[in-house]
């Protein structure tokens, strides 16, 4: 309920948002300056970085892999009981 309720905040999509809102109105064709300096971003591009995140951040993040390795050993042994 929340997500629907609440504006959106992230300032690369307000502003992609403010320039497809500024195309339509004028005609002209704009662009935010992040989506003009990415470019065009592959779908295997975007797959990889989707599924490589995850992994950098248990690996960097010393607090992210206690937790995990935590849990791994909370979950292991509730399912050995």
């Amino acid at each position: 309920m929340c997500g629907l309720l609440v504006p959106e905040t992230y300032a690369p999509v307000l502003l992609r948002k403010r320039a497809a809102r500024l195309s339509k109105l004028s005609g002209k064709v704009y662009r935010s300056q992040a989506d003009a300096e990415q470019g065009r971003v592959s779908a295997g591009h975007a797959f990889k970085t989707a599924l490589s995140r995850p992994w950098v951040l248990l690996f960097r993040e010393p607090i992210v892999f206690l937790l995990s390795l935590y849990m791994a050993i909370i979950y292991g042994t509730l399912y050995m009981m």
